[in-house]
């Protein structure tokens, strides 16, 4: 009778066990290479989050954390248990450069101590790493060890000097305070500000007063960006702080005669809708070197009202005119219009003009005629056939002069204000409207203010040059 085997025999179940013990002892090594670089690379790009979370509470904080729990949980995707260990359960660990632990924003960083500027992770995956890092020689010790020398050891290098800029304030006049990341101000008593010069984290609020005591800052902003301010303590309350030169040294209306040729004269200021110039006759003209010559009479005029010029002189009731001219000759009366802001010969709101050897100013105020009358006028001599610069300044109590090549030549008090100027008047330089008081000569630079300009602030304008 013959039976069905049903099943394994005995012998054959230890053979298939043999067999598969056997292909486990060559798949286990090649197995657990697996999941140890699978921990490596979890390890590595872990270590760069937390590099990352260190970056970003620098960049909010203004220092550094101080423990890794401290980016928990807001920097990064851990727990305190996930951030304080590896997958392996063994420690990490964070140093700053020992150099860096008194690390205060507020102060900053010589550039020097840039190369400080440093952070380390460290961990290991096969045993506790147990890092000793309390002087600097231990930091770069560690710093440039090769980790790929020693079995799972990880180290991530962290440099900050990337978000660090330099902040540099210098003194240019007494007065004004500042502060730095809302530290206690920096106030100058009266005298000159400290020379600071130091590099600070990228969005460091840095805010100046115009004051000798910190109170409401004039300037505030964030440190992104090389940016110029400069402190004139003569420019009046609201401008003293301003980008790149005082708002009290930007013309309303700046003449340059670059152009080179054509019959436009532009307006490059830069403030509003540019005032430009248009020579009514080109055949009278010439372009020189940096100017433009008026060889006979024509006039050089805006085609619409000088409101801009209007609109801020008489809301500043201070005015400042400035002229770099070279007189054709000293026989021209009139007087000659060298800047007039007029309708004829008996009505304007100013006029700079030529009278022989003599400069003559006329403004129109509530206390002088439509006509700019009284005038004052410089003495004999004052001018003549060589480039030259006048300027005529009038502030807001009253005080009126006139400098030429920097000197105060006359002084005087042009009482009242500016509220009755006409606003429909035109600007023109050479002639008057009515074409009969033609100024011959050349123009280099033309520039109005509505502020005026202190004996400094002219011999500065002078030392710069007509071009």
């Amino acid at each position: 009778m013959i039976c069905s085997q049903k099943g394994f025999s005995l012998i054959a179940l230890i053979g298939i066990l043999a067999t598969i013990s056997i292909s486990l002892a060559i798949a286990s090594p090649a197995l657990v290479k697996i999941f140890e670089r699978e921990h490596q690379e979890t390890e590595h790009l872990q270590l760069r989050l937390i590099a990352n979370g260190i970056f970003n509470y620098l960049e909010q904080n203004k220092a550094f954390p101080p423990t890794l729990t401290s980016l928990v949980p807001d920097y990064v995707p851990f727990s305190t248990a996930q951030i304080s260990t590896n997958a392996h359960g063994f420690p990490r660990y964070y140093a700053i450069h020992p150099a860096m632990l008194g690390f205060n924003n507020s102060a900053g960083l010589l550039t020097s101590e840039l190369v400080n500027a440093r952070f380390l992770l460290l961990s290991n995956l096969s045993q506790d790493v147990t890092p000793t890092i309390t002087t600097s020689t231990e930091f770069e010790t560690w710093w440039t060890t090769n980790e790929s020398a020693t079995p799972n050891l990880f180290l991530h290098r962290g440099n900050i000097a990337n978000l660090l800029y330099s902040l540099a304030i210098t003194p240019q006049g007494n007065g004004a305070s500042y502060f730095v990341s809302n530290t206690p101000a920096t106030d100058s008593g009266g005298g000159l500000l400290t020379t600071h010069s130091a590099f600070h984290l990228l969005g460091t609020m840095i805010g100046f007063d115009e004051d000798t005591t910190y109170s409401i800052p004039e300037v505030q902003f964030a440190l992104t960006t090389n940016t110029a301010y400069w402190f004139d303590p003569n420019c009046s309350s609201g401008k003293q702080w301003n980008p790149v030169l005082s708002n009290c040294l930007s013309p309303i209306v700046l003449y340059t005669f670059e152009e080179g040729s054509g019959t436009t004269v532009n307006d490059v200021s830069g403030v509003g809708s540019p005032l430009n110039l248009t020579v009514a006759n080109g055949a009278a003209t010439s372009w020189v070197s940096g100017g433009l010559s008026i060889n006979s009479s024509t006039i050089v005029e805006s085609s619409v009202a000088a409101t801009k010029v209007i609109d801020a002189v008489t809301t500043s009731n201070a005015i400042t005119i400035e002229a770099w001219v070279k007189p054709a000759n000293l026989i021209q009366t009139g007087p000659s219009r060298i800047v007039t802001l007029s309708l004829n010969t008996g009505n304007r709101n100013f006029t700079m003009g030529q009278v022989a050897n003599t400069f003559d100013q006329r403004l129109r105020t509530t206390t002088t005629s439509n006509n700019g009358l009284p005038s004052i006028t410089t003495p004999s001599g004052t001018a003549t056939t060589a480039l030259t610069h006048v300027v005529y300044t009038r502030d807001a109590s009253g005080s009126a002069t006139i400098y030429v090549n920097a000197a105060p030549e006359v002084s005087g008090t042009v009482g009242g204000n500016i509220l009755n100027w006409n606003t429909t008047y035109k600007l023109a330089l050479g002639n008057e409207f009515t074409l009969t008081r033609t100024w011959l000569g050349e123009f280099h630079r033309v520039a109005i203010y509505d502020s005026a300009l202190s004996q400094s602030q002219v011999t500065q304008r002078f030392a710069a040059g007509a071009n």
